[in-house]
């Protein structure tokens, strides 16, 4: 995730209680800290996936110390807790669990709705470090390819094994909820563009709703502060998935490139054309 610090789970709840953090920014943190202690169970029935009928209640513990005060044993066997971090312990869990946090010292629960959006939130987030890694792997390859001279940057990946590179853009490809903004104008709709810092119009891309919230926001106020008495744009957020949406991006011939998250709450990420092509095509090679 991003190198900030991690903060105790009991902080970030503090800090959400006296309003200092607003909800999406308690959720990423929570998905950030790497002190969690779950029970083996919870991380083996992950194995049914998401959606098993059976639903189940766990107690968990935001530290070790939280963990043996109450009784159990820290371990890597059965029956024993185990540290993960966030983004491990929110996507173990099933739509239908109840994970009670910290019982016994000011204790709350993710259950429903709130455990589906942690579940989502932490999806995002494990693309946000695909993205970074795909997008450094990708510069490596061109900047070889510059300094050995070869013609084409396909020429270098395959001297490279390619595998990498392939992997990386094939989850990319896969993630099935990236969130576009749509403008409607005179009865059409049109992908919400956002400009580089020479004006040059890339496609904006969120990878999450907290992100694309951000994004709409910032569309509606950048018409707010050109023209007051303009009409609020009719913005739409719709999801697509990476293969669809980069394979449409590649048969727009004047979109140059995409920027993911452009509002944040993440650094935006520039994604060059030349580098489409590899993601929707990742998937058709497996």
């Amino acid at each position: 995730m991003s190198s900030v610090a991690s903060i105790h789970p009991r902080e970030i709840r503090a800090l959400l209680k006296s309003n200092t953090i607003a909800p999406n920014e308690c959720m990423r943190l929570m998905l950030r800290w790497n002190g969690w202690h779950v029970p083996a169970e919870l991380l083996h029935s992950a194995l049914a996936g998401p959606d098993r009928a059976e639903a189940a209640e766990y107690e968990i513990f935001s530290d070790a110390d939280g963990a043996r005060t109450a009784g159990y044993t820290i371990g890597s066997g059965s029956g024993t807790y185990l540290n993960v971090d966030g983004l491990r312990l929110f996507e173990s869990a099933g739509t239908h669990d109840r994970l009670i946090v910290d019982p016994g010292d000011e204790p709350f629960d993710y259950a429903g709705e709130a455990l589906i959006e942690m579940r989502r939130l932490a999806g995002a987030v494990r693309l946000e470090n695909t993205l970074n890694h795909f997008a450094a792997e990708m510069s490596k390859t061109n900047r070889m390819a510059s300094e050995e001279s070869v013609e084409s940057v396909d020429e270098i990946s395959e001297s490279r094994g390619h595998d990498k590179e392939h992997d990386l853009a094939a989850r990319i490809a896969r993630y099935a909820s990236f969130f576009i903004i749509l403008e409607k104008v005179d009865g059409q709709l049109y992908l919400s563009f956002a400009n580089d810092q020479n004006g040059t119009p890339l496609a904006a891309i969120c990878t999450a709703a907290d992100a694309a919230h951000a994004y709409q926001q910032h569309l509606l106020a950048r018409v707010a502060v050109h023209d007051a008495s303009d009409a609020p744009p009719a913005l739409s957020i719709v999801t697509i998935a990476g293969y669809e949406l980069f394979t449409r991006l590649l048969s727009m011939p004047d979109c140059t490139g995409a920027v993911i998250n452009p509002a944040g709450p993440v650094p935006p990420l520039y994604i060059p054309r030349r580098y489409f092509a590899r993601i929707a095509e990742a998937v058709e090679k497996d």
